[in-house]
């Protein structure tokens, strides 16, 4: 019956995004490219909208894995996640036609097997996987979707790995946690999640193995510094804030303002305040490694750097991992948490449709 129910919620999903890239390639000359969202070559002059997003990274990359700088903003960033445009290489044979479609597959695959893997981690929590349903149909993920971005490749080998950890496989964990970090880097979080939380049990071993999937990343962003070095524009850019939501000040656009308010923002300070009450209550029980990684995505996103708070959509995007684990962790207290989530979650789906020419 567990199978049965996990298999339906990821058929659902399947097909629903399916219907939705059709949709959209329908309505663009079925032109697989419409996804990347590559900048204009008549933009212009001082035009800030419209002029492509991350997906067109992954896509430069994917075309021509060792040497395409001149298609990236911060090639020694954009390098950093370098799982996801490899295996678009790889499966589109060096065929620069096929990366379009192989990008779109791997997204259609990622968020069949990331559905059912997150019903699983649902259901061994005794709720229905269908519940799932929150994360996937999120705005957030919907976007990411929608433009080619890393984030359902990135979630599904996380929740991967955090499942075959709960079964107490830890070295599939620790190799699924490590591909996750080198599809993007928020997928590093809920390891870490968890060696804080063995860390306070004293399991030291336990811990120690787990600082085992951080070394890919770790050697890879060597390899990188040896051969991009560190510009100082990356240097700016990745530079986390110290003042807690400092830049919010930067988003400009008060629809902007309201929906990241709304959907990242205040879960994050409700829930962060709760997980905070939670630990102080207790930090030995099972569920504490839930508020331990709660805590880690609300950090993040507080100390965002200020080019993340000027970008609406990557604040959605990064908000994700926060509503991955706030639904885990409601999954642990009841179906009337849960459903408060789905009632407050839902409406956000429904902007997506609202986006002029999301379509």
């Amino acid at each position: 019956m567990r199978n049965y129910q996990v298999i339906k919620v990821a058929l659902v999903t399947l097909l629903f995004y399916c219907l939705l890239f059709l949709v959209i390639l329908a309505g663009n000359q079925w032109n697989g490219r419409v996804f990347v969202l590559e900048t204009p070559t008549d933009l212009p002059t001082g035009q800030t909208w419209g002029v492509g997003y991350d997906g067109r990274f992954s896509y430069a990359i994917a075309t021509n894995p060792w040497g395409s700088t001149t298609n990236l903003d911060q090639p020694g960033f954009r390098y950093q996640r370098i799982l996801y445009p490899l295996i678009v290489y790889l499966l589109s044979l060096g065929n620069p036609h096929l990366v379009p479609w192989m990008m779109l597959m791997i997204n259609l695959l990622s968020t069949f097997f990331g559905s059912a893997i997150f019903g699983m981690l649902l259901f061994r929590r005794g709720q229905s996987p269908w519940y799932g349903l929150i994360f996937f149909f999120s705005l957030g993920y919907l976007l990411s979707m929608r433009l080619d971005c890393l984030e359902s490749l990135a979630f599904c080998l996380a929740f991967a790995g955090w499942l075959a950890y709960d079964k107490h496989k830890r070295a599939l964990a620790i190799i699924l946690f490590a591909l996750g970090g080198l599809t993007k880097e928020v997928a590093l979080l809920f390891p870490l999640a968890l060696i804080i939380w063995e860390s306070i049990n004293r399991a030291w071993k336990k811990a120690g193995l787990l600082l085992m999937c951080l070394l890919p990343y770790a050697v890879w962003y060597f390899i990188l510094l040896l051969w991009f070095g560190m510009p100082g524009e990356q240097m700016a850019k990745s530079k986390l804030g110290w003042i807690p939501f400092y830049g919010l000040h930067y988003l400009n656009d008060p629809v902007s303002r309201l929906l990241i308010g709304l959907f990242v923002l205040l879960p994050g300070i409700f829930f962060g305040f709760l997980a905070i009450c939670e630990l102080v209550k207790g930090y030995r029980d099972e569920s504490t490694k839930i508020l331990i990684l709660i805590l880690l995505e609300v950090a993040i996103i507080a100390m965002m750097p200020i080019p993340t708070w000027m970008d609406p959509i990557a604040i959605l995007r990064l908000g994700l991992g926060l509503l991955a684990a706030i639904i885990l962790w409601a999954s642990q207290l009841s179906r009337r948490a849960l459903l408060f989530i789905a009632a407050y979650m839902a409406p956000s789906a429904l902007v997506f449709f609202l986006i002029p020419n999301i379509l």
